[in-house]
């Protein structure tokens, strides 16, 4: 992270919610849209990144992950190889400085929910998304699974 140069990614070009690309000799996965993005581990390894368009807060999106949908996923052609250990999810616009600049933590914070971190098993995934989805009025998300390949 601390090399991350940051600045805008071409996301206008990708025509999912997530790409897979490659940063300093290692992979990385793109989200589209810096809105606030919650990592939610998976039981059987793996992550779900849930990205709010809008909701209610934290204690609505429990209950509407205990139904997610089960079809209408997109799986990336790409599959991700993670080589095990740390991963963060922050925003790929603001440079591995900016990011650790004290002044600026309050409003990555409140903007994008400051730097998340999460482990990954080494191994290699497939990439899920699905969305937008609107489970009530109230909630519209994007999910992206990140799952072990079979």
């Amino acid at each position: 992270m601390d090399r991350w140069p940051g600045g805008d990614v071409a996301t206008e070009r990708m025509p999912q919610f997530a790409a897979i690309g490659e940063f300093a000799g290692n992979q990385v996965i793109v989200l589209r849209d810096p809105e606030l993005t919650t990592v939610v581990p998976l039981e059987l390894g793996g992550v779900l990144l849930v990205t709010a368009i809008y909701c209610e807060g934290d204690r609505s999106l429990d209950g509407h992950l205990e139904v997610m949908p089960v079809s209408g996923w997109h799986v990336l052609p790409r599959k991700f190889r993670a080589a095990g250990g740390d991963y963060a999810l922050f925003d790929g616009s603001l440079s591995g400085k900016a990011l650790k600049d004290p002044a600026l933590q309050p409003k990555i914070l409140e903007e994008h929910g400051g730097v998340l971190r999460f482990a990954l098993a080494e191994g290699t995934y497939d990439v899920e998304c699905f969305g937008p989805w609107d489970p009530d009025e109230q909630t519209s998300l994007w999910l992206t699974r990140v799952v072990r390949s079979v």
